[in-house]
């Protein structure tokens, strides 16, 4: 998996520990350390991370100045704080403010997976939301189906043409009428599915519209 991880810690010893955790499990990391908030701020304008991991309590901002900003300036990175606090005490008001999850600096082993929890979470609700909008701004007969070859998503002019409600299409593979397909992919050029168009005109489709 190949991201970049934005850090904000003061102590330098728990900054390589953290880059170290993930580079062992994530090679293709790309790791950045601030520890303050104008270095913050100036990274996320030129360059917007992946991940932002950060600790609670920094000598001149709380953390949850750094949660606050990263919900106005960058609202879909997901954020993560690691912290020596009490987790227990501080935990549901964050995960409220926006942070996808709080873990103690004991727990630092957790970390990967709650990482890689967070960037899927990401890449679902922003396959959700392109397909979404393909779907609301167009009137023809289309079908989406993910990477495992299932349909996703169809619109009401297919429904119409296939005779068929979106219930009994969804999660199928096999329309059994001819579809052109063509990838879909995200903001990183990732395939995250397929779009196609039947083709309605086809005498394929007359047949089975007959049937």
């Amino acid at each position: 998996m190949k991201f970049s991880a934005l850090h904000i810690e003061e102590n330098t010893k728990d900054s390589r520990l953290v880059e170290r955790v993930l580079l062992m499990h994530f090679p293709d990391c790309m790791y950045t350390n601030v520890d303050n908030l104008s270095d913050f701020i100036e990274h996320i304008e030129n360059r917007t991370p992946d991940i932002v991991i950060s600790d609670y309590g920094l000598a001149n901002h709380s953390g949850e100045v750094f949660l606050k900003t990263c919900r106005i300036e960058i609202p879909d990175v997901p954020f993560v704080f690691l912290t020596k606090s009490s987790v227990i005490n501080i935990r549901s008001k964050l995960i409220s403010d926006g942070a996808s999850d709080v873990l103690n600096k004991m727990e630092v082993e957790r970390l990967p997976d709650v990482v890689e929890h967070a960037l899927l979470q990401t890449q679902t609700n922003e396959e959700a939301n392109i397909l979404v909008t393909i779907l609301s701004q167009i009137s023809d007969p289309i079908v989406i189906r993910n990477n495992f070859g299932f349909i996703t998503h169809i619109s009401d002019i297919a429904c119409l043409h296939l005779g068929r409600s979106a219930t009994d299409v969804v999660g199928t593979r096999d329309l059994k009428v001819p579809v052109e397909f063509r990838p879909i992919k995200d903001s990183k050029g990732n395939k995250i599915g397929e779009i196609g168009h039947l083709r309605v005109g086809s005498a394929q489709m007359k047949k089975y519209e007959m049937n």
